[in-house]
């Protein structure tokens, strides 16, 4: 199961299973699931600042 966290416990066997007792992974619908990798933080653009201040308008 994909995106699962698995576990491996011991389980017992029994005639009831028709299984020996043994050490089982348990990937269940039970347990969590995996965290997903974090997303690389995107650089942003690049910051470029003008080569003169803007003239401002006189109030003439």
């Amino acid at each position: 199961m994909a995106g699962r966290l698995c576990q491996c416990r011991y389980e017992t066997g029994g005639t009831l299973t028709g299984r020996p007792s043994a050490h089982r992974w348990d990937c269940g619908p039970l347990r969590p699931d995996c965290r997903p990798d974090p997303l690389p933080v995107a650089p942003g653009p690049p910051i470029t600042y003008a080569p003169f201040p803007a003239a401002r308008p006189t109030g003439k």
